[in-house]
C-alpha cells in the first residue's frame, strides 16, 4: 500500500479545480447561472426565473458588467403541484458557505403523506426587508396564484412581517401564522427554563379557548415578571401563534416550519458550491423527489389506501376512540347531536361521567374544535355520523386535500434532462458578475454551521449534556459530537477523568521521589 499522505493545501487546490470544471470558478459561476436556466427552459418549458441587479455594475477585465444581486427560479412542475396541496406554505432561508456570502430562500408545502413539496428558490444578498418583499411577490405571482387565499407559516423576521402587509392587485392577502418553535425560543430569552418552554408549546397547540385559558393560568404560575410582560404583549396577536384562535383553520394544524428546515438540511452540503451548482442541484433533487414519490404514492393507492398518511393516522385513532362514545339527537331536522364520552375513575377512586360535546352535522362542526381547525372529522363527529347513518369521509367532513389521489396529482409531473452545455441554445443576454461586497473578507475556511441561537438552547442543543436532540427526547438516543456513538455508549468524558487521575497521581509520585532524594542527600 502507498503510504503517501496528501497535504491539506494540495487537496484544497484539487477540490477547487474540480469545482471549476463542474460549475466554473466563483466568478464564472455567476455568469453561468442565466445560461443554466436558459438550457433548462429549452427542455422544460415554463420555468420562471428572474435576475435582479439592483442597478449595479462593476468592472471586470476592463468591461463594466451587471451585478447578479438576486436570482429567483421556480419550475412549472412545482407550481402545478401546489394547486393540489393544502393552501399552506412554509418559508425559510439559510446562508451560503462558499467564497461569497449570500442567502438561499425557499418556500415549501406539505403533501398528504406529510412529505415536503419544494415550490420556489432564490439566491439573495441576505435577509432584509427588500429581499423578502422581492421574493414573496414573485412567489405569490407565479406559484400561489390568485385563486386561493394562502396561509404562510414562518419565523418572525421583520422582512417577512412587512411583506405580508403588502397589497398586490388581483391577489388575495396572505394569512400569516408564526412557527411555534421560533415563538417558544423568544420565551427562552426571558426565562431559561425548559419545563416552561414545554408548557408554552402545549399552550400553542390546544384547540379550545377554554383549554387555552386553563393552560395559560397554569403557565403564568411559573413565569417571572419579564416573561409575563412579554407574553402579555403577544396576546394581541394570539391568532398567529395559538391554534385555538386560528380562525377558519388556516394553518390546517401545521404548527412549525420543520418541513422547510428539513429542506435547508438537505441543501446543507450544497451551500458551499458556486451558485450555478446550487441551481443545478435543485433541479436534480426535485426530479428525484417527483420520480420516487409518485412511484410510492401509486403503489399505496393500488393497494387500496384512499387517504394519505396524515388522514389515515388521524382516522384510525379517532375511530378506535369513538367506540366508547354515545350520541343523542337534538332535533333530527337540525342534525344536532350531543355526544358523551366514556366515564372513568380518578386517582382517588371517584367515578365520573364523560365529557359532553355538541356536533352539528350540517356544518361539520364540533365543540372540541378539531374539525374546524384540522379539516378532519373528530371522534365525536364520527360517532354522530354513525348514529345518523352518514359517511364521515364525505367532503363535508374530510377535506379532499388529504386524499391519496392528491399525492399522485402532486408528483405526477415529470422533468426532462437538460443535457450538456454544448446542446444548449446560444446565450445572448447580459453578462453578470458577483457583488464584490459579498466576498469573504478574511482568510481561512468559511464557517459551515450557524451559531447556536435561542431556539437551539431551548431545545437542549447548545449543551453537550443534551447532544443534538430535543430536550424532551431520550438522551440515550443522542450521539456524541466527537466519537459519534450514542451518549449511553460514549466514553469520552470517562477517558478525560481517568486521564486527569493518572496525571495527578504521576505528579504526586514525582514530588515524593524528589523529597526522598533531598532527604538522602
Amino acid at each position: 500500500m502507498c503510504s503517501y499522505r496528501v497535504k491539506y493545501s494540495k487537496a484544497w487546490r484539487a477540490k477547487q479545480h474540480a469545482i471549476a470544471l463542474c460549475w466554473g470558478d466563483w466568478l464564472e459561476s455567476y455568469a453561468r447561472v442565466p445560461r443554466v436556466l436558459t438550457g433548462m427552459s429549452l427542455y422544460n418549458p415554463g420555468i420562471t426565473w428572474f435576475i435582479h441587479t439592483g442597478n449595479m455594475m462593476l468592472p471586470h477585465k476592463g468591461v463594466y458588467k451587471h451585478v447578479l444581486q438576486r436570482v429567483f427560479w421556480c419550475f412549472p412542475q412545482c407550481a402545478e403541484s401546489f394547486q393540489h396541496c393544502r393552501p399552506v406554505i412554509l418559508v425559510d432561508a439559510t446562508f451560503l458557505t462558499g467564497k461569497y456570502k449570500g442567502t438561499l430562500m425557499m418556500a415549501v408545502s406539505v403533501d398528504p403523506e406529510r412529505q415536503l413539496v419544494p415550490l420556489a428558490f432564490a439566491l439573495t444578498e441576505g435577509e432584509n426587508n427588500d429581499s423578502w418583499s422581492w421574493y414573496m411577490k414573485l412567489v405569490r405571482q407565479y406559484v400561489l396564484g390568485p385563486s386561493r387565499q394562502v396561509c404562510m407559516i414562518s419565523d418572525r423576521h421583520h422582512g417577512l412581517l412587512n411583506c405580508v402587509k403588502e397589497h398586490m392587485d388581483g391577489f388575495p392577502p396572505l394569512v400569516h401564522r408564526w412557527c411555534m418553535r421560533h415563538f417558544a425560543a423568544n420565551m427562552w430569552r426571558r426565562q431559561k427554563k425548559k419545563e416552561l418552554i414545554g408548557k408554552l408549546k402545549l399552550l400553542c397547540s390546544v384547540r379550545t379557548e377554554k383549554a387555552f385559558e386553563e393552560k395559560l393560568a397554569d403557565l403564568e404560575k411559573e413565569m417571572n415578571d419579564t416573561a409575563k410582560e412579554w407574553l402579555k404583549g403577544e396576546m394581541v396577536d394570539k391568532d398567529k401563534w395559538a391554534l385555538a384562535y386560528d380562525e377558519g383553520g388556516k394553518r390546517y394544524g401545521i404548527m412549525t416550519t420543520n418541513n422547510a428546515e428539513s429542506l435547508n438540511n438537505i441543501f446543507r452540503g450544497i451551500r458551499s458550491r458556486p451558485v450555478a451548482g446550487i441551481v443545478e442541484y435543485s433541479f436534480e433533487k426535485l426530479n428525484e423527489y417527483f420520480v420516487d414519490r409518485w412511484g410510492k404514492g401509486r403503489s399505496l393507492l393500488d393497494k387500496g389506501g384512499q387517504w394519505g398518511l396524515i388522514a389515515e393516522e388521524h382516522l384510525k385513532d379517532a375511530e378506535d376512540r369513538s367506540v366508547n362514545q354515545l350520541a343523542a339527537p337534538y332535533g333530527p331536522e337540525r342534525m344536532i347531536y350531543g355526544v358523551r364520552g366514556a366515564g372513568g375513575t380518578n386517582i382517588g377512586g371517584e367515578s365520573h361521567g364523560g365529557r359532553h360535546y355538541k356536533v352539528d352535522l350540517r356544518s361539520g362542526e364540533c365543540t372540541c374544535m378539531a374539525p374546524q381547525l384540522l379539516h378532519l372529522p373528530c371522534l365525536h363527529l364520527i360517532t354522530a355520523c354513525r348514529a345518523r347513518g352518514l359517511c364521515f369521509k364525505s367532503p363535508t367532513y374530510l377535506s379532499p386535500y388529504y386524499a391519496r389521489s392528491n399525492t399522485i396529482n402532486i408528483w405526477e409531473s415529470s422533468f426532462e434532462p437538460y443535457l450538456d452545455p454544448s446542446q444548449w441554445p446560444e446565450y445572448k443576454g447580459l453578462e453578470y458578475v458577483p457583488d464584490a461586497s459579498l466576498l469573504k473578507p478574511k482568510k481561512g475556511r468559511r464557517r459551515k454551521k450557524r451559531l447556536k441561537g435561542d431556539m437551539d438552547e431551548s431545545q437542549g442543543r447548545a449543551s453537550a449534556d443534551y447532544g443534538t436532540g430535543d430536550f424532551d427526547e431520550d438522551r440515550s438516543q443522542n450521539r456524541c459530537s466527537k466519537c459519534h456513538r450514542f451518549c449511553s455508549q460514549c466514553k469520552c468524558k470517562k477517558k478525560k477523568k481517568s486521564k486527569r487521575k493518572r496525571t495527578s497521581t504521576t505528579s504526586v509520585r514525582k514530588r515524593t521521589r524528589h523529597i526522598k532524594r533531598r532527604e538522602v542527600q
